[in-house]
């Protein structure tokens, strides 16, 4: 067996037949490893910030600021920014930057893919290899940096599960699997489902396989177990949206790549490409049963789950490179070949593209010189017992702008968490001016910003309404030659209920002055790790919170998470309640 750390070619062997059955060269891998890096440095380097940029560039301050800190107050009235969605990415961040872990997971991924490919189908698998690192290269468009760093684990997963499969287990594939998949589920959960759908169905399609490989498919599912846990734990009780739309397009996908997986292709006589067709078609099963049940039961998963449209063009290749050369195909193969790699590749490269012209319209607001004359009218005017409303354009940039500077915002980037509380922007047609009032004074929204750049789709109608005029929000304020103006909000309400006032608002803690004894609303999200100076905390039925106390005077609440707490939230145990904990206690509203 010949080893592949030779340089060269490198001959593949399956140690029953003692003969090859795959050839390829090294430079394969170190090729696509550079296909990945250079496409993604000219991403970054030349294209607009992607779509997720600003947000995970506030993130990423967040870190460098506070740590991965367990709960944040300035977007979407308070959320868990890290331990439920990325643990992992903004360390690594800090250290390299945000463009070290682009170019550098883009690298890995097509080092990795371009493995794998080796492995399993020798020169067949090289234009698979390199599109899919094309493809990859160009995350930093969209911005999904975690979930990039995560694909890039994820793939080198797969790509250790390959050489297995081949090679047979050696000591080192154990501890292997287990930390590329902490590494994965760490960077992204969304990344891990996609990697372990695709190692448990490459188990699963063959007994042999199974029998020899489910201890090591086990440890790649360990992690994925602890992060459940911890997800119970840190919970937004928050849901993405499945659009028809998009859950029709994956239902689409793994039925032509399923149809073109044929194990009667031309080439997949050989036992390797007919095991390699029966997984891929298996793991389309797995993913067109997943997205049905994301689709049917509402999740924090939802559209996510279309991202699989990030590898279906290197995929396609893939499948289509087990029939041998197309000068081999019939006519009929040949053209329905080319409109599944068309159709593929529009599905595949259609949001890059769809999203540059708004992308790029949207630049300007990248500059710091373009918020701080918003910032430092809201700091002199907006009190700390209020929140901005702002209006969200193509990339998201008031998240940074705005929040980075201390201003505590309605929404922010974390799709999920905008339902239910603000599901009203989503909803179809135009938006009514008292049901947007509403809205915002649930919200404790003092002042609304809107800029001229393009908006998010959920922020069209209701750029369009405040524009309007019909809201009766009033015009205070406008810079950067009236590109970004400032309205306030006609009789706004606070975030503390019945006179209560908040002094001040820190990350994960606030001071609130309370001036009678009583239950006191505050529309901050609830979390079973608030703590109270004194009092009593509790869940409202809208899902913020609420304070109990006994005399007047100043509280301090922060979000501190302990073992207890995490226990009771993991099990599901209901909210602890405060009746009767004061007799003197009275409702205020």
């Amino acid at each position: 067996m010949v080893s592949l750390g030779q340089t060269g070619l490198v001959a593949v062997y399956r140690s029953s037949e003692r003969a090859p059955i795959r050839w390829a060269g090294g430079q394969e891998i170190a090729l696509c490893a550079a296909i990945g890096a250079g496409v993604a440095a000219l991403a970054w380097w030349i294209g607009p910030p992607g779509t997720d940029t600003a947000a995970h560039a506030y993130l990423l301050q967040l870190y460098e600021h506070h740590g991965l800190v367990a709960w944040d107050n300035f977007w979407y009235d308070g959320r868990y920014p890290f331990y439920a969605y990325s643990v992992a990415y903004y360390p690594l961040a800090a250290l390299v930057g945000m463009v070290g872990v682009a170019i550098g997971a883009a690298a890995v991924f097509g080092a990795a893919i371009a493995l794998s490919a080796t492995v399993l189908m020798g020169r067949k698998g090289q234009w698979a290899a390199r599109t899919a690192s094309l493809c990859f290269g160009l995350f930093p468009l969209s911005g999904a940096y975690p979930y990039e760093m995560g694909m890039a684990a994820g793939a080198a997963l797969l790509a250790v599960a390959a050489w297995s499969a081949v090679y047979g287990l050696r000591w080192w594939v154990g501890p292997a699997t287990f930390l590329l998949a902490s590494l994965t589920v760490a960077s992204s959960a969304l990344a891990y489902l996609f990697c372990i759908l695709g190692t448990w169905s490459a188990i699963v399609s063959n007994p042999k396989r199974l029998r020899r490989f489910w201890l090591l498919g086990g440890l790649a599912l360990l992690p994925g177990l602890a992060d459940f846990v911890v997800y119970r734990a840190f919970s937004d009780y928050g849901m993405y949206p499945f659009w028809w739309q998009d859950f029709l397009e994956v239902e689409v996908a793994c039925a032509v790549v399923f149809a073109l997986a044929s194990p009667r292709l031309r080439g997949a006589d050989q036992p390797s490409s007919m095991e390699l067709a029966r997984s891929i078609r298996v793991f389309c099963v797995a993913i067109a049963l997943v997205a049905l049940v994301a689709f049917l039961v509402p999740t924090d998963l939802g559209a996510n789950l279309a991202q699989v449209r990030d590898f279906s063009l290197g995929a396609l290749v893939a499948v289509l490179g087990l029939a041998g050369p197309p000068s081999s195909w019939s006519k009929k193969r040949r053209m329905v070949s080319a409109m599944a790699l068309a159709a593929g590749g529009w599905w595949n490269l259609g949001p890059f593209v769809g999203a540059l012209p708004s992308l790029e319209a949207a630049r300007w607001l990248q500059s710091p010189k373009v918020w701080a004359p918003v910032v430092d009218y809201l700091h002199r005017h907006l009190g700390p017992s209020w929140r901005v409303e702002a209006v969200d354009t193509a990339g998201h940039w008031p998240a940074l702008g705005l929040a980075g500077a201390g201003i505590p915002l309605v929404r922010g980037w974390f799709r999920q968490d905008d339902f239910p509380w603000n599901q009203l922007l989503y909803q179809p047609g135009p938006l009514k001016p008292s049901s947007y009032l509403a809205w915002l004074r649930s919200q404790g929204v003092a002042y609304v910003v809107v800029t001229n750049a393009p908006p998010d789709f959920s922020s069209a109608n209701e750029k369009s309404l405040v524009l309007s005029g019909r809201t009766g929000l009033r015009k205070v304020f406008s810079a950067d030659s009236g590109r970004v103006v400032v309205y306030a909000v006609p009789h706004p309400t606070p975030i503390a209920s019945g006179g209560a006032q908040i002094v001040q608002m820190g990350v994960d803690a606030l001071d609130v002055y309370l001036p009678r004894p009583g239950i006191f609303t505050l529309s901050l999200h609830w979390s079973p790790y608030w703590q109270a100076s004194s009092g009593c905390v509790a869940r409202t039925p809208s899902g913020m919170i609420s304070l109990t106390v006994a005399r007047v005077g100043e509280v301090h609440l922060a979000v501190r998470p302990s073992w207890q707490a995490a226990w009771r939230a993991v099990l599901g145990e209901a909210p602890i309640s405060c009746k009767g904990l004061f007799s003197t206690s009275s409702a205020v509203r």
